[in-house]
C-alpha cells in the first residue's frame, strides 16, 4: 500500500484548519445574535398584558367603577348642581315616583341646565320629597352612590321611571343594579337601604320643607328660598316663572312708597297671604294628621300616593 506523500498530508491539515475556523466563526456569530426568541411566547405575553387571554373580558364591567362605601355624613350632604355664587338658587322638591317630576326631568331639565346652570345664571339644590316606598328607597340609593355621579343617577331614575317606579314588586333589584353602575356595591346598597338614620333624615327634611315653604305637591321649586313655583312647567313657562319671581323679589327689596303703605296696612290687619290655585301639573302630597315620624309609619286614608312606605313594606328592610 502506498503511503501518502507529504504534500497530501499538508492538504488535509489545511482543510481541517479551515473547517475548524469556520466552526469558530459560526459559533461566535451565533453568540453575538443572543438567545433565539420564541415568537409565540412573546405574543402570549403581549396578549396577557392586553387582557386578550379572556380574564378581563369575562369580568363584570362594574368592577371598573370605583366603589363608594356607605357613609351617613356624606349621604346627607346637600346635593348642589352648578356654581353656588350664581345669583339664582333653585331648590327642587321632587319624588322619584312622581310622574310630573319625571315629565320635568325628561322635557325641561336639560334645557334649563344648559341655559341657566351651565352658564352660571343659576344653581340647583335637589331635595328629596318621596311620596311612597319606592321613591324613598330611590332617594336613599341616590344619596349613597358616588357623590360626583349623583345628578347623573337622579336623571337616569327619572328618565327610566316606567321601568321601576310603578307596580314593580322587584324595584329594589332594579335600584341595586342601577346603583352598582355608579359605584355602590351590593352589600353597601343593602346597608344604605336599611339605614334608619338616613330614612329619618330624609323625612325630617320633608317636614321642614312643608313648614318653611308650604310644600304640598311635587315637583315644587323655591327660588332664592322665597318664591314658590309649583308643577312641571314647559321650559318657556318655567323660565318665565323664575324670572318673574326674581323681579318680584328685587321689587320687594326696593319697595316704592305705595308698597310700604300697603305692607303697613296688611301688617296692621294681620292679613293672611292669598292661597294659590293648585297646579294640575303637580302631584299632591297626601294629607297627614300629624307631621311626626310616628305618622310616617302608620296607614292613612290616602287617595293618591302615600308619603311614606306602605305598611306592608318596611323602608329599612334589607334586600333578600
Amino acid at each position: 500500500m502506498t503511503e501518502p506523500t507529504p504534500e497530501k498530508k499538508s492538504d488535509k491539515k489545511l482543510i481541517l484548519i479551515i473547517l475548524a475556523l469556520f466552526v469558530v466563526i459560526a459559533g461566535a456569530y451565533a453568540i453575538s445574535l443572543g438567545p433565539i426568541e420564541n415568537k409565540n411566547s412573546q405574543d402570549y405575553t403581549l396578549d396577557q398584558q392586553a387582557g386578550m387571554d379572556g380574564t378581563n373580558l369575562n369580568e363584570d364591567l362594574n368592577n371598573n367603577v370605583e366603589t363608594t362605601p356607605f357613609n351617613i355624613e356624606s349621604a346627607m350632604k346637600e346635593r348642589i348642581l352648578g356654581d353656588t355664587t350664581a345669583p339664582i338658587k333653585i331648590s327642587e322638591y321632587s319624588s322619584f315616583s312622581c310622574t310630573h317630576c319625571g315629565d320635568f326631568h325628561r322635557n325641561t331639565f336639560d334645557q334649563f341646565k344648559a341655559n341657566y346652570i351651565d352658564t352660571g345664571k343659576a344653581y340647583m339644590v335637589f331635595s328629596d320629597f318621596p311620596l311612597n316606598a319606592p321613591a324613598l328607597h330611590a332617594s336613599m340609593a341616590a344619596r349613597c352612590v358616588n357623590e360626583d355621579s349623583y345628578f347623573e343617577f337622579v336623571q337616569s331614575l327619572f328618565t327610566q321611571q316606567d321601568e321601576w317606579a310603578f307596580n314593580n314588586p322587584k324595584y329594589l333589584d332594579y335600584l341595586k343594579d342601577s346603583a352598582s353602575k355608579y359605584g355602590l356595591s351590593g352589600e353597601d346598597f343593602k346597608t344604605c337601604i336599611a339605614s334608619q338614620e338616613l330614612q329619618n333624615a330624609i323625612t325630617q327634611r320633608m317636614q321642614a320643607a312643608q313648614t318653611q315653604f308650604k310644600v304640598s305637591s311635587t315637583p315644587t321649586f323655591v327660588v332664592n328660598n322665597r318664591e314658590v313655583i309649583s308643577g312641571a312647567l314647559p321650559y318657556n313657562n318655567f323660565v318665565e316663572a323664575i324670572e318673574a319671581a326674581v323681579v318680584k323679589m328685587n321689587t320687594q327689596q326696593n319697595p316704592t312708597i305705595e308698597d310700604n303703605i300697603n305692607n303697613d296696612i296688611e301688617s296692621e290687619l294681620n292679613v293672611e297671604p292669598e292661597l294659590t290655585t293648585p297646579n294640575p301639573d303637580a302631584t299632591p302630597m297626601p294629607e297627614m294628621q300629624d307631621e311626626t315620624q310616628d305618622d310616617m309609619d302608620t296607614d292613612t286614608d290616602i287617595q293618591s300616593e302615600p308619603i311614606a312606605p306602605e305598611p306592608e313594606e318596611d323602608a329599612s328592610s334589607p334586600i333578600e
